[in-house]
């Protein structure tokens, strides 16, 4: 309980605060009490009414260097090989085959222990007929191409590379330079990274001689 004296203090208090508040309003001008801020979808020409029809971005005229579509002559007599040699030619080849081997030391160095024999040109090429062979030819298996009995006697496969020499390249297949993916893979977090890093290079050296694309 406050006496009276202590109440007149209070009073006294509150009374010099009312006085002050009101001296300090007297001097703010009209327009500074309570400046008036529109949203800012108001004013923005972005929004539009519902009668207005809604306008696209003006299509980008698509220049290509080359003229899209197949990049040969269809007047020459092209041989089933020589038309594979167009996308797989021998730098696209040889490069393959120093990936897979790059890509297999590698994984041996990390302690995956297999049968390897360092990959060749001619042994890949063994390795492509019979991947070519399987899309052809479909059996329950893979390892129904080397089966000697029944319905699956397929000379093919067993005569030019055995079924571990082929499981081995299939395990090992690698189409980029392992050092640059983990060097690409180190740029993950810094905007830099590329997801088409171990496809890109070869599908590029693969496609860009023979065909242009129209996109």
């Amino acid at each position: 309980m406050m006496n009276k004296k202590q109440q007149l203090a209070l009073y006294n208090l509150i009374s010099m605060a009312c006085r002050h508040s009101v001296q300090r309003k007297s001097l703010i001008k009209p327009h500074e009490a309570c400046p008036q801020v529109s949203p800012r979808w108001v004013s923005s020409p972005q929004v539009r009414s519902r009668e207005e029809k809604d306008r696209g971005p003006e299509p980008r005229r698509f220049m290509p260097a080359r003229v899209p579509g197949p990049a040969l002559d269809p007047s020459a007599a092209w041989s089933p090989l020589s038309l594979f040699r167009l996308f797989f030619s021998s730098s696209v080849v040889q490069r393959l085959v120093d990936n897979t081997n790059a890509n297999a030391l590698k994984r041996s160095q990390a302690g995956k222990k297999y049968v390897w024999k360092e990959l060749t040109v001619r042994e890949f090429y063994n390795f492509l007929a019979i991947t070519i062979l399987s899309g052809l030819v479909h059996v329950p298996h893979r390892s129904d191409y080397w089966r000697k009995k029944g319905l699956y006697d397929f000379p093919f496969a067993a005569e030019n590379m055995s079924r571990g020499s082929f499981e081995a390249i299939l395990w090992s297949l690698h189409m980029s330079d392992p050092e640059e993916d983990e060097e690409n893979e180190r740029k993950r977090n810094n905007g830099h990274h590329c997801c088409l890093q171990s496809t890109f290079p070869a599908l590029s050296s693969i496609l860009r001689p023979a065909y242009c694309p129209a996109y």
